[in-house]
């Protein structure tokens, strides 16, 4: 998290389920000042995965000060009764990832053209039409584009979700009007066999400062760019199809 506009993604969870109401109300907290200035309440909707009932809420928070900040988070549970919980940030002055509005460097990444399907991806039934195109290709082509970082197989975040097989089904939902590619996390795929210990980062892990993320190991990142190939969305953790959808309808 960085100071200014940031995408937050987060599941509630309950001694024995999952928490799915419809929507929770954020409230933002700087935590030196709290009891005096609270920020807006904000409402994030619940967005529903596919392949099961998981889910997890998103809220876009606005930032104005590095530090400590406190999520208060209010919802409904299922008899109706309202729960509360909160959640720890902090808040960094700049992001090291992409940040929104910037061109993120360009880094050699993989094609069918090059590549095997076994070194593409750790996804058992790839989309190929994800990696017809490399980064470079994308950001030259004059249409906005979705670069998905993921590894399918060996994703372990608790906000891991289908992120390929979701932008698999957005490239087909706006083919005519935008380019998608997915990066595997990993360089090696082929050569990891179940042990993350023999994985190393692809080139773009590095280079966006994703491996730099305290705690980083595998999440998943997708990033949607604008016609002149600089970030205008950015989404940590799984992003729907219904999310993106909204966001790269504003480019088209």
């Amino acid at each position: 998290m960085g100071v200014g506009e940031n995408r937050v993604s987060f599941l509630l969870i309950s001694y024995t389920e999952l928490i799915t109401a419809s929507e929770a109300r954020v409230t933002p907290f700087f935590v030196p000042s709290k009891t005096e200035d609270p920020g807006e309440t904000i409402v994030a909707p619940f967005h529903l995965w596919p392949f099961g009932t998981r889910g997890s809420y998103v809220a876009d928070i606005n930032f104005d000060q590095p530090g400590d900040w406190l999520l208060f988070i209010e919802f409904e549970d299922e008899q109706g009764q309202t729960r509360n919980t909160s959640l720890a940030l902090d808040v960094a002055a700049s992001t090291v990832t992409p940040a929104l509005g910037s061109k993120p460097p360009i880094v050699p990444t993989k094609t069918v053209r090059g590549t095997g399907p076994e070194g593409l991806t750790s996804w058992s039934t790839p989309d190929l039409e994800l990696y017809q195109f490399s980064l470079e290709e994308v950001t030259r082509s004059g249409r906005p584009s979705v670069v998905a970082i993921s590894s399918p197989a060996y994703c372990t975040s608790p906000t891991c979700g289908p992120q390929a097989e979701a932008v698999s089904e957005l490239k087909d939902k706006f083919r005519n009007e935008g380019v998608f590619i997915h990066v595997e996390v990993y360089d090696n795929p082929e050569e990891i066999q179940g042990d993350l210990t023999r994985g190393t980062y692809s080139e773009l892990v590095d280079t966006w400062g994703l491996s730099s993320l305290e705690g980083y190991l595998n999440e998943s990142w997708v990033f949607i760019l604008d016609r002149g190939g600089r970030v205008a969305f950015k989404y940590e953790g799984f992003a729907s199809v219904e999310e993106m959808s909204k966001d790269l309808q504003t480019l088209l």
